[in-house]
């Protein structure tokens, strides 16, 4: 197990060119005993021809399944005693992988093990987050952290290192979240005694570009989904005074922030992103009361 077999499984949609970043990373990196799944959930645009001079597997989607599905279709598929699912705008320092795969078979009870993430600019994008359910994005830990070689984490969004075996024992992804998917994976790991680390000699470059935060800068349904699984995953894992506190802060201030400031002064498709956060609102609400 000194060198085990990793599956590298990349969901990617219509971003060809930052694909071939990702992928030329993943072949220079030191660590060789690789497979190399690439799932493309773009219906439209075939890439066998683009990637040829790859030696991957590429499953090719005839309708789109969204992010979550596709790891786990990545997964079933896999041969590897470890998978390590990375985002497709990522570009892995060299060592990144052969530093996962050492620090993971030496850990007992590891559940998701991540790289450092960093940005562009050499700023850091994540190391480590803490959910207060308050609200239901991890924080950040506090930055002395960063002397530790392992930083215990809620969440480990954008790459990370799993065995085969746990994730198939933990029910992989849960496709009733195509938000907050990787920290609802994260907790149900948790609840069954495993941890989950980012490892500071680890690292990559994510690339987001000018991508923000906001979702009124993303297509409306990013906006439904992410409004209905913030609701979601605050019923699913928050304690009773937290999950009362989201009710009464959270939630108010962020209907408010988007309804009466972003949508309206800052959406081009303002009818399309009210629908969008009312409809997102609404099923999460069902969901709650057991009708969805």
């Amino acid at each position: 197990m000194k060198k085990p077999l990793v599956s590298v499984i990349i969901p990617t949609y219509n971003r060809k060119e930052k694909l071939t970043h990702c992928l030329d990373s993943i072949f220079n990196n030191t660590y060789k005993n690789l497979e190399v799944i690439v799932i493309n959930d773009n219906p439209k645009e075939n890439l066998a021809d683009y990637l040829s001079r790859f030696n991957i597997k590429l499953i090719q989607h005839k309708k789109e399944k969204y992010v979550v599905l596709s790891r786990n279709e990545g997964a079933k598929v896999a041969k590897g005693k470890i998978l390590f699912f990375i985002d497709d705008d990522n570009i892995l320092d060299r060592h990144c992988i052969k530093e996962l795969v050492q620090k993971y078979v030496s850990l007992p009870k590891v559940g998701l093990l991540g790289p450092l993430m960093y940005k562009t600019d050499n700023k850091l994008w994540f190391y480590g987050g803490k959910a207060n359910w308050i609200n239901p994005n991890v924080k950040p830990i506090p930055i002395n952290e960063l002397k530790n070689e392992l930083i215990e984490t809620d969440a480990v969004p954008n790459a990370y290192m799993i065995s085969k075996s746990l994730y198939f024992k933990i029910g992989m992804e849960d496709p009733n979240f195509p938000t907050h998917e990787e920290l609802d994976l994260a907790q149900r790991l948790k609840l069954i005694g495993y941890k989950s680390y980012i490892y500071t000699k680890a690292k990559t470059i994510h690339d987001v570009g000018n991508r923000s935060l906001n979702l009124i800068d993303r297509p409306p349904n990013r906006m439904y989904y992410t409004v209905m699984c913030n609701i979601k995953i605050e019923r699913k894992y928050a304690p009773l005074s937290r999950y009362i506190l989201f009710w009464l802060i959270f939630m108010p201030v962020h209907f408010v922030i988007y309804n009466f400031y972003y949508i309206p002064f800052k959406s081009k498709s303002k009818i399309e992103y009210y629908k969008a956060y009312l409809a997102g609102l609404k099923d999460g609400i069902k969901f709650l009361m057991g009708l969805k």
